[in-house]
């Protein structure tokens, strides 16, 4: 996946992938208050991008409802 960056740099787009990353392997990881912490950051450079919605809205729902203990971190789309 590439962040949805259009008229950034490259080393922008470096630093916003990054935090995106960053939100999935806390997301993974169940640790659903730092993921949506990246994602908010990463949002606020790259509002336009459909994949950081489905993730700040998952979080969210995960927050307020965890998920179950053998869950593996992988959404169905």
């Amino acid at each position: 996946y590439e962040a949805y960056a259009p008229n950034k740099t490259e080393r922008q787009k470096e630093v916003f992938y990054s935090l995106l990353f960053q939100g999935m392997q806390f997301f993974k990881g169940k640790d659903f208050d730092k993921a949506l912490s990246s994602f908010q950051e990463y949002q606020k450079h790259c509002p336009n991008d459909p994949l950081v919605r489905v993730y700040l809205t998952r979080c969210e729902d995960f927050l307020k409802n965890p998920p179950p203990e053998d869950w593996t971190g992988y959404l169905k789309f």
